[in-house]
């Protein structure tokens, strides 16, 4: 398109980037960094432009090639549907406390050879970022060759672009493989803050949930939760109960009762296992039925496998 009208080119990268970096600087998730937003539509849009005339000079050159790209076009859109329609999928954005592997909504398990970015804490050290960076730069510049010096170069480069994507998707993601959530970031029913902990005591707080959520995303794989508390009560007495729960399906996968710990720090470890592949949401709740007290520190949550 640069070289068919280089006024028209420039026009449309100045409207193109007039609507993306304004977007972008957007406070919130919804601009356009982010991977949805609603506001990177109007983008989108404009880059309608460029490639629609890719395709037709594609389709001049190879009606096969131009019928095989839109077919496997619409195949992508028709998987997308399916899975936010038929199958449920969220499309709301997670946040960077979720694993790699349980982040991608619809490209798993080939999102290891996808970029990825939305955890900054990792994503300069992800090499799959650093391979399809090489890619694009090496698409935008072949748009300003010649025909006969892309042809006469792609035999080797094409596979070569190739080569770089599948290895760098082949290096292991550094990604933590626990996380933490302290007491004061979970919801409850009942009890108030203490620095970092939640405490519920006897006779001023009301029995009930001292924590649900975090509702994590997980996928099939082991894992175990662990509940770190304190309760004044002697370890023979009850003063309630922990469950694991798949609330997007639904179900309860664990309940256990809690006893007291003489006010003694005490580490509640529970491993489960999740059998499906599609991600479904996850929670852990601490009930407390009102007897003497309770100090809830952390739920801590992790890979039972690595």
């Amino acid at each position: 398109m640069y070289k068919y009208n280089r006024i028209f080119f420039c026009t449309w990268a100045l409207v193109f980037l007039s609507l993306i970096v304004p977007n972008s600087l957007h406070p919130n998730w919804y601009g356009g960094w982010s991977f949805s937003g609603r506001f990177g539509w109007a983008g989108a849009v404009v880059f309608l432009i460029p490639t629609m005339y890719g395709l037709l000079q594609i389709s001049k050159d190879s009606k096969r090639a131009f019928a095989t790209i839109v077919s496997l076009g619409l195949l992508l859109q028709l998987y997308f549907f399916y899975q936010y329609a038929v199958t449920g999928e969220s499309l709301y954005n997670k946040g960077p406390d979720v694993w790699f592997n349980n982040y991608s909504i619809f490209y798993f398990p080939i999102s290891s050879w996808l970029p990825a970015l939305y955890d900054s804490s990792w994503a300069f050290g992800h090499a799959p970022n650093y391979a399809w960076l090489i890619v694009s730069l090496g698409a935008l510049l072949a748009g300003f060759l010649s025909k006969k010096h892309i042809l006469s170069r792609a035999p080797v480069l094409v596979p070569l672009l190739f080569a770089i994507i599948f290895m760098g998707g082949l290096l292991k993601h550094n990604d933590p493989n626990e996380i933490t959530y302290k007491a004061d970031q979970l919801p409850a029913q009942t009890g108030r803050i203490s620095g970092s902990s939640r405490v519920a005591e006897q006779p001023s707080d009301n029995s009930g949930l001292i924590n649900f959520g975090p509702y994590i995303p997980l996928r099939k794989g082991s894992y175990e939760v662990i509940l770190t508390y304190i309760s004044i009560a002697a370890g023979t007495d009850t003063i309630g109960w922990f469950d694991i729960s798949n609330t997007t399906a639904e179900v309860q996968l664990f309940n256990t009762q809690i006893y007291g710990t003489d006010n003694a720090k005490h580490k509640l470890r529970i491993k489960f296992v999740v059998d499906q592949w599609p991600i479904n949401l996850y929670e852990f709740r601490t009930y407390w039925n009102g007897v003497s007290n309770i100090e809830v520190q952390s739920i801590t949550l992790k890979e039972a496998d690595r």
